[in-house]
């Protein structure tokens, strides 16, 4: 009987951890979802915007397999922009 009600306990501590956990993850999805706020117009102006400065950066393009890679100066306003070009 002991035994049993151990094994119990055991049993409701592990499901409840895994219930706390999922919804754990549930909220760090939820809390990751991405929106844009821009209008079309506005949206389609920022990507003009960023892809010709990241076109004007590009120090090597080369067309591979699955797509194509481009060669950057490595700076941290690169990153910025190319921060900004996932953004949109």
């Amino acid at each position: 009987m002991k035994s049993t009600t151990i094994t119990l306990l055991f049993l409701l501590l592990l499901a409840s951890n895994a219930f706390a956990q999922e919804n754990k993850m549930k909220d760090l999805m939820e809390k990751a979802k991405l929106s844009c706020k821009l209008t079309t117009p506005a949206l389609q102006e920022r990507k003009r915007t960023v892809i010709a400065q990241l076109k004007s950066l590009v120090r090597e393009r080369k067309e591979v397999e699955n797509g194509v890679r481009y060669k950057f100066e490595s700076s941290d306003s690169l990153i910025d922009l190319i921060s900004n070009f996932i953004k949109t």
